[in-house]
Formats: C-alpha cells, structure tokens, sequence
C-alpha cells in the first residue's frame, strides 16, 4: 500500500477552449519528423496518448488504469484545476458560438499536419471524438459555473465508488464572483473530513495572487480561506514552480500582491498598475513558451509571495507541489544561485512545520533531468529529520504521460532511488499531510 499524492483524473470536463489553446502551444513545439520547436521535451506519440486520455477517459477509468500499472493497492490524491478565468477574464464577456469549433478545426490540422503510418488511426480516432464532444456554450457566467461542476460532480462521484481509495482535493478560482455566498461557501460545502474532498489545490499562474482577499486578509477578524484551512487544518497543494501552465491572458485585474523583480519583493498591485490591470511583457500565441510562462509565475507564484502567506498564517498545512520543479531541482544540485525555487522550499520547511513538499512529474527522461538517487543524496538525506517527513511521492498522472507514459517504471525509479525510505514518502509522510488515520 503507497498513497500518489499528486495526481490528475482530468477529463473531457476541462477541455475548454482554454485547454485547446494550450495544446496548440504545446504542438507549435513538439519535435515530431521535420518539425523543429523551441522546446523539444514532449514526443509526439506521447502528445497523443495524453490527448487520447483526456477526451477517452473517465475519472474510474483512470483510477483503474492507475491501479493496472502501478501493479499493486494504492491510494489516489486527484487535484481538481479550474481553467475558468485562464483565458477569459471577465464574467461579462459572451463566449463566441463558433470559440471552441475554431479551436477545434485548429487542433484538428495540427493532428493532421503530423500524422504518421504510425499513428494514422489514432489520431482519426481522436478527431471522430472531438468532432462528437459539444461544449457547453452560452454567457460565461453560465459556462463557467456548469463546467466547475461538471469536474466537481466526476469526482464526488469516483470518490464515493472508490472510498477509502480516492482522497480528491477541491479547486477554485477566487475570481468567481458569480458563485452565491463566495468561494469559501462552496469550498465549505465541498472540504472537510465528513466531505467529498479532503483537501484544497492552488494554481495561482492562472491568473490570481497568492494573497487574493478572498484568500488572504492581515485582518485576522476577516475569515479568509486560508484562515479556515488553517483552523480546520486542511491540507492545501499550491503549485510551486516557475514551469507547467499560467494563463494566456496578455492584461487581466490582479487583486493582491505581486512580485516585481525590480523591487525584489512583493507589491499590492494597486500600488503598481493602472486600474489593477496587470500587462504581461510576453504574450500569446507565443514560440517562447517556457518565457511566457515564467513571466507569469514569477509574478504570481514567486516564493516570496508564498512566504507573505506563511507568515500571516503560519499553521497553514501547505504543499509546495514539485520541489521548485525539475529545472529549479537541477540547477539547485549544481550550486546555481538562480534555484531559488526549490532553495525556498527548504527554507520554508525549515521554518513552518506543517510545510510539505511533493516529487510528482520527477525524473522524466525528457525534461531538465534529475535522476531519483541524485535528489535523495544530495537533497532529502541533507534535511533535517523532521523535514524529510514533510516530502511526499506524487506522480502527476496523468499529465505525465506527456513526458513518460509507464507509470509503473516511474514508481520502480522512486522505489529503487529511495530504498527502505520509499515507505517515509509514500505512506507515512502523505497520511499526516491528509490526516489520514490507519493507513498502513
């Protein structure tokens, strides 16, 4: 028995126009025959595996295709991610009728554009699905509302199949205004220990700060979600890196801090831009990526802004997804100066003691590569021992099939790197930070 804790069971759910914008970002750079990217860390074959989940799969299915590589009993930790406001900013906007069948036909020439002898039929396959999946359509605030809650519903209803086998973590946008009575509400009618998710997820690069008032207040009289979280003791994973997804907006309204290089420290962003209105240098469609997406965590992830949060509450339970991330963990071991993602990692495990950390998307051939033994070497086994019983196993399933599709040899790797303390990371560490009693 070993618990993922970090974990995806996406489905078709978030497949907004959104999604499909990012997929094209992604396809610009894939290295597929002649092709020739700005990024060249995802293989075709692996693209469409990922694709063909998604649209394929439901949140069951892929628990069970979990539980057929693994080869053996596990618990699940699925993190929901809304993508809402990721490239809409405003409830007042209409959606286009035709938005998501021009992302299609786009996504679809992509398909076609590379297709191979090789991989002809699946790709066929996935174009006869996409051409059968209608999009909800309508205002935003109806669009938006109904595909939260459709990705809500799929995981209350795996969680209530798979019991004491699934543990999902609950996700929103702080700039739904349109959901009665706020998000902290819903997130109480959704989180806690008598309710379907046990846990919350943030993913701030899409578009809002780490210290949004409805996240965040100095006012301790302001009962803020983080206020609850941490009274309640509610374990929250915040992705921490300055890789992965942001949004694709080029301008949007920030409310809360940002972090501005120039200063080196965190501003309000009122104090900074006209009107709120962040405006990013990098924009979109972009064949930089990778710079795109850095800009927009460092302005909305950076770990000072997180430090802000630990230290107005500093017995928040918080999980620091990815350990900075494989480039920060890369240049972290070779002494860099510039990882300081993963170095505030440690340093905040050092100083707040319900302070996490999971491994999930880690030594993936295709990515910055960290070898497992090198991490527990040179970083794990340098920690304290109270600090290395604050890192958790995670795998990222299934957005790790962009990088590596056999999610039995990614678990040997971590068994192999970690030996007898494979247990620590996988069982025990993860059951304090659920608080999960039991689990042996």
């Amino acid at each position: 028995m070993f618990i993922d804790s970090h974990c995806h069971f996406f489905t078709k759910s978030i497949l907004t126009d959104t999604t499909i914008s990012f997929i094209k970002a992604i396809s610009r750079r894939t290295p597929v025959g002649n092709a020739k990217g700005t990024l060249k860390n995802i293989e075709m074959e692996n693209f469409i595996a990922f694709i063909d989940a998604g649209i394929e799969s439901t949140p069951k299915k892929i628990y069970t295709d979990m539980a057929l590589s693994y080869e053996e009993d596990f618990i699940a930790v699925p993190k929901m991610l809304d993508l809402s406001y990721a490239s809409h900013p405003s409830t007042d906007e209409e959606i286009s009728p035709d938005t998501y069948d021009r992302n299609k036909r786009l996504l679809v020439r992509f398909l076609h554009s590379k297709e191979t002898a090789s991989n002809e039929g699946v790709i066929n396959s996935i174009i006869s699905r996409l051409n059968g999946y209608t999009l909800l359509l309508g205002n935003n605030k109806t669009y938006f509302t109904k595909s939260l809650f459709t990705q809500i519903n799929e995981l209350v209803e795996v969680k209530n199949t798979f019991q004491d086998r699934v543990f999902p973590f609950f996700s929103v946008d702080p700039r739904h205004t349109e959901i009665e009575g706020g998000i902290l509400n819903l997130i109480k009618a959704y989180v806690g220990r008598d309710k379907p998710f046990i846990g919350l997820k943030l993913y701030t690069p899409l578009g809002y700060s780490p210290t949004d008032p409805s996240l965040y207040n100095s006012d301790r009289q302001v009962e803020t979600v983080y206020q609850w979280c941490e009274k309640n003791q509610i374990p929250v994973t915040v992705h921490f890196s300055d890789q992965g997804f942001s949004n694709l907006l080029n301008n949007h309204v920030i409310e809360g801090h940002v972090y501005l290089p120039e200063a080196g420290r965190p501003v309000l962003a009122k104090d900074l831009y006209d009107d709120n209105i962040i405006k990013y240098k990098s924009s979109f469609p972009t064949l930089k990526y990778e710079e795109f997406v850095k800009e927009r965590a460092i302005s909305l992830n950076h770990p000072s802004l997180w430090r802000m949060v630990l230290e107005q509450y500093p017995k928040l339970k918080l999980n620091f997804a990815h350990f900075g991330g494989s480039r920060q963990i890369l240049m972290y071991l070779n002494n860099s100066s510039l990882a300081y993602w993963t170095k505030s990692v440690i340093e905040m495990m050092g100083d707040y003691q319900n302070v996490y950390s999971d491994l999930s998307c880690f030594d993936t051939p295709n990515q910055s590569y960290v070898p497992v033994r090198d991490f527990y070497e040179k970083v794990y086994l340098s920690l304290k021992k109270d600090e290395r019983d604050r890192v958790l196993y995670g795998s990222d399933y299934f957005m790790l099939v962009l990088f590596e599709k056999n999610l039995g040899s990614y678990l040997k790797k971590f068994k192999k790197g970690f030996s007898k303390e494979f247990r620590h990371i996988s069982l025990e560490n993860p059951a304090n930070f659920l608080n999960l009693k039991g689990i042996r």
